[in-house]
């Protein structure tokens, strides 16, 4: 099911550059089948499950609400914040590579990374 909900790699003989899927029979068949068997049990859950209570319900109204809204992202801040941390990489870097030295090489030889922490 997988194979078939991404694009698969051109084969030799296929452009390079072309989108290729998974499309023969067997595994579509296969998609078909796992695609019927999931509407059943969703089908069969909704006839089974209570309905959320009025609470539930209005969690569940906002939380949908957000979900259709999406995240709202400050493409400035998330920016500047790469840059920070692009500039801090190589501190930081060096810092772990420090830590790690001092650490022996035996993982059973606790007590140096003890000291350490």
């Amino acid at each position: 099911m997988h194979q078939t909900s991404k694009p698969r790699r051109p084969h030799k003989d296929e452009n390079p550059n072309g989108i290729f899927w998974f499309e023969d029979q067997e595994r579509l068949d296969r998609l078909y089948s796992y695609c019927a068997q999931d509407v059943r049990t969703e089908r069969e859950l909704l006839n089974r499950l209570p309905q959320l209570s009025p609470p539930e319900q209005a969690i569940w109204q906002l939380s949908h609400r957000d979900n259709v809204r999406g995240v709202g992202i400050d493409r400035k801040f998330a920016e500047a914040a790469r840059k920070i941390a692009e500039a801090a990489a190589p501190e930081i870097d060096a810092e772990i590579a420090e830590l790690n030295s001092a650490l022996s090489s035996r993982p059973s030889s606790m007590p140096n990374t003890k000291n350490i922490m």
